[in-house]
């Protein structure tokens, strides 16, 4: 099991680091105009908008920015699947560690919201996809993921909140009590 573990990391550790990669290639360096991440929030004629700029803006890869992105957003289903597992990884090793039924329940839960968070984040990658075929981008047809988006976060937060409640109101299980001065004076009987 300690096998899972280290690779479900390993994974989601490698994934985050191509989207941090991808992210500094895509606004630092060839300076794309707008926020990524915030698109699913946008009003959708304004997104629309920002969708049919990147559409007309070359990258140094060839293509389009709006290609770098939905590229970007393809890969992003990987970072789901390493985020979920992750969360579910914790979930149960905290699970082993937590003696109290109720905090146990919720690190049960935990699971759920996990999925769901993935579930809620693939949704919005699908919309977003969708939004950005060739012959939709300069139409003004947008359908915006803002409740999908807005479910992910909520889950995904709350799974979290879950974690580090259970982690930071875990009874002490190990106490240290310094010896007193005359007991390291006086030598043990044996």
């Amino acid at each position: 099991m300690k096998l899972v573990h280290t690779l479900a990391w390993l994974f989601f550790i490698g994934v985050l680091a191509f989207d941090i990669d991808q992210y500094i290639d895509l606004v630092v360096i060839q300076h794309i105009p707008g926020n990524l991440f915030g698109l699913p929030f946008l009003p959708p004629a304004e997104a629309a908008d920002r969708l049919c700029t990147w559409s007309n803006i070359a990258v140094h890869q060839g293509g389009t920015a709006l290609d770098a992105v939905r590229l970007n957003t393809r890969w992003d289903f990987l970072f789901i699947v390493g985020y979920v597992t992750v969360l579910i990884n914790l979930s149960y090793a905290q699970m082993q560690r937590e003696s109290r039924p109720s905090v146990n329940t919720l690190l049960r839960f935990n699971f759920a919201l996990a999925v769901l968070a993935g579930l809620s984040d693939s949704i919005e990658n699908f919309i977003l996809l969708r939004d950005m075929l060739p012959y939709n981008v300069c139409d003004d047809v947008y359908t915006s993921p803002h409740y999908f988006s807005l479910w992910k976060f909520i889950f995904g937060g709350a799974a979290v909140i879950i974690l580090i409640f259970s982690v930071t109101s875990a009874p002490k299980t190990f106490q240290w009590k310094p010896q007193s001065q005359e007991s390291l004076s006086t030598p043990s009987k044996r």
